[in-house]
């Protein structure tokens, strides 16, 4: 099975890592777009399993490898491509194929603070306790993070001048810092989709807006405005519904907008208005903390903390994925130019839908291949793509625009028109020979209790000391990756073969129906692994829709094989099943002398009692005192 292919990374069986992302330009080759520059470093190991592998000390050397050690390669990608990757994952053929091991942390910004303390990577950084006098520090010293500052084929690179965020904490009695790439901030709040990241790009955000925010007055009567202590806001086509919150806030709010602003005016200071030169992200948090603190949680790679006690932290950020909504922002009430619900008047016409298009979106299927090469075909289908994960602690408070006036149309869609597997995320423009367009986006979600719920019962029974080595074990392919509460979840989403194929009722693998299929939200399952008495476990947890009572867990144990391969075939069992009745599909789709399993019913519900540690243990204990546990 394949995964969605990045154009410029390289073409070899060689594990290589995105060491970096910063460096942007106004014009990419020959296409109208604006790019980023992606600096990747070849591991030293061959093997998936050898990366599965590495302790948390041995990623840590890793990162910070003498320079003169290192192959780098920097290649350049589209901004509207930024959302599809992070610090930390791994490419082999032009394929996202795993990550480095990272780290959840959850920090509170106080109200009064903000992420102003920021440090270029040549900027003098305050020496650290037991640093060699005459050294110069930086807040990225090359022992702790190393290529930043390497020649690639006799080219010096200018990833030293990227800006970082400072954050400093007291976690577990340890001194921690977060270093937090403004490419990170960027990445999280302003490329929410594809469109959306290269408008940053193209000019002031009060020029841009527009391809976000319909502010013009339109037939239905809706309006973008600030109206009875709300924020009505209409969102243009391309803009996806849970996009509004964020949007509302870099429109409506003072704080907000001028962050958006600032994107542009202060690359211009950088370039000094040239088209040609390259700047570097300057994006800031666009939320404040003013009622109670603002809450973020980071996904992080430990690196080396050089110079300091044994007892401090030095954490790099590589993805912000959730926030708290803070509670001094209005109700928002939302519209769409395409709205295509019945207005209080409703007119009956002749016409062309206004919005219908000549082609249908489709999912990006397997073996599509983004490049950077070409800009975007206008009359072309978009690709929809699958970003960066962001959910909501608590979910901001919005209502549906009313509309006074609709028309009801004729016209009928028509299937896709173009079947190159070659897509941009550049400028849509009407150039002939252009590549189909790939829309990257973020998808926004509230917490999942649930999954939330069993893992924690895991880790708590990891403390008590009964498991060890217990971490959520997500997917090695980017098509079957979603997110859940800051955990990597596997998608029940449907094989590429029959993912439009037109049927007469709903899907299983489809948790909640989007208004289109390819906003759809697929169901999906939590894997937990971890060890018991000398076994490494897989523990199976799958999602249910709120009117369901929920499905047995399943337990899978002697994987001999490769894991990732086991559980793709598990998983797409499960689908097969639609959760239910899988024992004799399991035994006849495994060896019993390769893989074991064994299955769990239990409830589920809000105060948390349906599965406890205690429950959890009792089963494990159950499966050895039966001897489940030996060898065939």
């Amino acid at each position: 099975m394949s995964e969605t292919l990045i154009d410029e990374f390289p073409a070899d069986d060689k594990l290589w890592l995105i060491k970096w992302i910063d460096g942007f330009q106004q014009a990419l080759h020959r296409t109208g777009s604006a790019g980023i520059s992606v600096l990747l470093q070849e591991l030293p190991r061959s093997s998936l399993a050898q990366i599965s592998a590495m302790t948390t000390e041995e990623i840590i050397g890793m990162l910070g490898q003498k320079s003169d050690t290192l192959n780098l390669v920097r290649v350049t990608l589209h901004v509207g491509t930024i959302s599809k990757f992070s610090i930390g994952d791994i490419y082999q053929n032009k394929r996202l194929v795993t990550q480095l091991r990272y780290e959840e942390f959850r920090i509170t910004l106080p109200p009064g603070e903000d992420d102003s303390l920021e440090y270029s990577l040549t900027d003098d950084f305050p020496l650290p306790r037991y640093w060699t006098k005459g050294i110069p520090s930086r807040i990225l010293n090359s022992s702790e993070f190393s290529g930043l500052t390497s020649k690639i084929q006799g080219e010096s690179q200018r990833f030293f001048q990227s800006r970082c965020v400072l954050i400093e904490r007291r976690i577990a009695d340890k001194h921690t810092m977060f270093v937090i790439p403004r490419t990170t901030i960027f990445k999280s709040f302003y490329a929410l989709n594809s469109p959306l990241a290269n408008a940053f790009c193209d000019g002031p955000w009060k020029d841009q807006l527009e391809v976000a925010i319909c502010i013009n007055d339109i037939k239905s009567g809706q309006k973008t405005r600030m109206y009875e202590g709300q924020w009505d806001i209409v969102l243009q086509l391309n803009m996806p519904d849970p996009c509004a919150p964020l949007l509302a806030v870099l429109y409506f709010d003072d704080y907000g907008r001028e962050s958006a602003n600032l994107i542009y005016s202060r690359s211009l200071q950088e370039r000094r208005a040239s088209e040609s030169s390259v700047w570097f992200a300057n994006a800031r948090i666009p939320y404040q903390a003013k009622q109670e603190p603002l809450s973020l949680t980071f996904r992080c790679l430990r690196i080396k903390a050089a110079g300091y006690l044994d007892k401090g932290t030095k954490l790099l950020v590589t993805s912000i994925t959730k926030s708290n909504w803070p509670s001094h922002y209005p109700t928002i009430v939302l519209g769409r130019t395409n709205n295509n619900r019945d207005g209080d008047t409703v007119e009956f016409t002749d016409e062309p839908k206004p919005f219908a298009q000549e082609t249908t979106d489709q999912v990006g299927l397997e073996d599509t291949v983004i490049s950077a090469a070409l800009d975007a075909q206008e009359q072309s289908h978009t690709n929809h793509f699958q970003g960066i994960d962001w959910q909501w602690e608590n979910a901001p408070t919005t209502l549906e625009m009313k509309k006074e006036y609709s028309k009801r149309y004729g016209g009928k869609r028509v299937t896709v028109d173009n079947e190159s597997n070659m897509t941009s995320t550049g400028h849509p423009t009407y150039e002939q020979g252009n590549y189909p367009k790939s829309d990257i986006n973020q998808e926004i979600r509230l917490p999942n209790l649930h999954f939330s719920h069993v893992y924690d019962v895991f880790l708590q029974l990891s403390k008590d000391g009964l498991l060890s080595d217990c971490s959520a074990f997500g997917p090695r392919l980017s098509r079957l990756r979603q997110w859940r509460n800051d955990l990597s979840v596997w998608s029940f989403v449907e094989p590429p073969e029959t993912i439009y194929r037109a049927r007469t009722r709903p899907s299983w693998r489809i948790l909640e129906k989007g208004k289109h299929r390819v906003s759809n939200t697929y169901r999906s399952a939590l894997i937990v692994n971890f060890s018991y008495c000398g076994i490494m476990f897989y523990w199976i947890e799958i999602e249910h829709r709120p009117t369901e009572t929920g499905f047995k867990s399943v337990v899978m144990w002697n994987i001999i094989e490769d894991a990732y391969t086991c559980l793709e075939k598990a998983v797409e069992i499960i689908a097969q099943r639609k959760g239910s009745n899988i024992e004799a599909a399991f035994y006849n789709a495994f060896d019993r002398h390769t893989v074991r399993f064994a299955t769990r019913r239990h409830g589920y519900n809000a105060e948390k009692t349906a599965m406890t540690p205690s429950s959890v243990k009792r089963f494990l204990q159950e499966l050895s005192s039966a001897n489940f546990l030996q060898p065939l």
